[in-house]
C-alpha cells in the first residue's frame, strides 16, 4: 500500500515538472512576451529544473521568433527516466521485501 502511494507521489510530481517544462519549450518556440505575467512565472519555475543541464545545448533561432529550446526536451526525457528507475527500484525493493518475508513464514 505504501508503496503504490510513494509511486502515486512521485507520478504526480514527475508530471507536474513535465507539463511546466513543455509550456516553457512552447513558449520559448512560439516566442511569447516575456513580460507577461504567466510567461515570467513559467520561466522562472522551470529555471532551476533547467539547471542542470544549463549549455549542453544550443538554442538556435528560427526566423528571429521561433526558438528550438533542446534543453528543455533533454530535461523531460532525464527526468522521465530518473522517474521510471524510481518507481523501478520501489517495486523491486518492494518485491524483494514480500520474497523475504514470505520465506519466514
Amino acid at each position: 500500500m505504501q508503496l503504490n502511494i510513494l509511486s502515486s507521489v512521485i507520478n504526480i510530481f514527475l508530471m507536474i515538472v513535465e507539463v511546466l517544462l513543455s509550456l516553457r519549450f512552447l513558449l520559448k518556440f512560439f516566442g511569447a512576451n516575456v513580460s507577461a505575467p504567466f510567461t515570467q512565472w513559467i520561466y522562472n519555475n522551470t529555471e532551476p529544473l533547467l539547471a542542470p543541464f544549463a549549455n549542453i545545448f544550443p538554442a538556435p533561432r528560427i526566423d528571429g521568433t521561433f526558438t528550438i529550446e533542446f534543453t528543455s526536451l533533454f530535461a523531460i526525457i532525464i527526468y522521465m527516466i530518473i522517474g521510471h528507475m524510481l518507481i523501478e527500484a520501489l517495486e523491486f525493493i518492494s518485491y524483494n521485501a514480500t520474497r523475504s518475508s514470505s520465506k519466514r513464514n
